[in-house]
């Protein structure tokens, strides 16, 4: 069955409850979502910018209505940069050349389709889920590759490397409500440490994350190509 298209049309619950069954379903969505948002921002940075006309606007419409799951809507208003919200009041103001709106969508898109900052935000490793149900045992590459989960767990348990390590950075998808690891294995590796630490309420164990879109064939700013489409465990 094509990941696009309910069954049938679809009360609001039912659509959510079909989007549920199949997280594939809302990576379609949100590939789309992309794609639209990037031929926007070109249209609107080009030579010819909102005079493009009805063109530009239909686009603009099109991105409105690619997030059909309220939870993948709600995902965009939390990631902070307002693009859903500034896509209806350009839509509302169109005619409005001068109106701030235009130039804060111009920003937020720029913003929304960049890379991550390279300074990690703070996460509570409690908080911390996984992309995939499943994780070798050793890590295949990068700092810690042929390292297994248990060998990191102890050099985090002892100090000998600290979850700020930039080593020890995860690069998340936001899906849902939550932040998802794309790093199976570090991850792994930290809720293990986080664990067991003697819990404190004033000093939570931490991990530290970059978050992305979840879309397919991501690409990371080291040049790295991240399937990120596979399981999107609860």
């Amino acid at each position: 069955m094509p990941y696009d298209v309910p069954p049938t049309p679809l009360a609001f619950d039912a659509l959510d409850r079909w989007y549920s069954q199949d997280p594939r379903r809302c990576q379609f969505d949100l590939n789309k979502y992309s794609k639209t948002l990037r031929q926007l921002h070109v249209l609107l940075t080009g030579p010819f910018g909102k005079k493009g006309g009805d063109h530009i606007r239909n686009i603009l419409k099109q991105a409105k209505s690619c997030l059909r799951c309220s939870k993948c809507r709600q995902d965009e208003f939390v990631r902070g940069s307002c693009v859903l919200s500034l896509l209806d009041e350009v839509d509302a103001r169109w005619e409005d050349l001068c109106h701030a709106s235009h130039f804060a969508l111009e920003r937020a898109l720029c913003s929304h389709l960049s890379p991550p900052p390279e300074e990690p935000d703070e996460l509570l490793i409690s908080r911390l889920r996984f992309l995939q149900g499943y994780h070798s045992k050793k890590s295949s590459q990068g700092a810690h590759a042929g390292h297994t989960i248990d060998r990191l767990v102890h050099e985090l348990q002892s100090g000998a490397i600290s979850t700020k390590d930039p080593s020890m950075v995860l690069n998340v998808v936001f899906f849902h409500g939550e932040h998802r690891s794309l790093n199976n294995r570090t991850a792994v590796s930290l809720v293990r440490y986080g664990e067991g630490v003697q819990p404190s309420i004033d000093h939570p164990p931490v991990c530290f994350v970059r978050t992305w879109p979840l879309v397919r064939q991501l690409r990371l700013d080291d040049g790295s190509c991240q399937e990120a489409r596979k399981d999107c465990y609860p």
